[in-house]
C-alpha cells in the first residue's frame, strides 16, 4: 500500500496537491503553490503532460528562494513524471513551489503535483 505513506503525510501535514494547464503564452515564473510562513512544501509526486510541444522549451520546478533550489527540469517535448517517495524533496522553508518556463515558448500541457506543506523549525523562532 505505498499510496497510504504518501496520502498519511498530506492529511496529517496538510495537503498541497493541485494542478494546473500551461497555456502556449505562459512564460517566466508561475507560482505553482504559495508560499506558506513558517512552514517548508514538500513535493512528493510532479507529472507533467504536454499536448503540443515545443522542444527547446524546457520546465523547471523549482523553490522561490533567492538562490532557487532546482527540484525537476522537464523538456517540453516528452512526458514527465517524478517520484520523490513519500516524504518528497522539500522546498526552502518560507518559499513558494514555482514552475519557470525557458527557452522558446508555445508548449501546452497539464502539471500536476501532489505534495504537503509542513511546520517547521523556523516556526520556533
Amino acid at each position: 500500500m505505498v499510496g497510504g505513506y504518501y496520502d498519511r503525510q498530506r492529511e496529517f501535514y496538510g495537503d498541497i496537491s493541485g494542478n494546473r494547464a500551461v497555456a502556449a503564452a505562459d512564460t517566466g515564473t508561475i507560482a505553482l503553490v504559495a508560499a506558506i510562513p513558517k512552514h517548508t512544501l514538500y513535493i512528493q509526486v510532479i507529472h507533467v503532460q504536454v499536448t503540443t510541444l515545443t522542444a527547446s522549451e524546457v520546465w523547471t520546478f523549482q523553490d522561490g528562494a533567492g538562490t532557487p533550489v532546482p527540484i525537476a527540469a522537464q523538456s517540453a517535448a516528452a512526458l514527465g513524471h517524478f517520484d520523490f517517495g513519500s516524504q518528497g524533496v522539500p522546498c526552502t522553508e518560507g518559499t513558494a513551489f514555482n514552475l519557470v518556463i525557458s527557452g522558446a515558448t508555445g508548449a501546452i500541457g497539464r502539471v500536476t503535483w501532489e505534495g504537503y506543506k509542513k511546520l517547521t523549525l523556523g516556526a520556533a523562532a
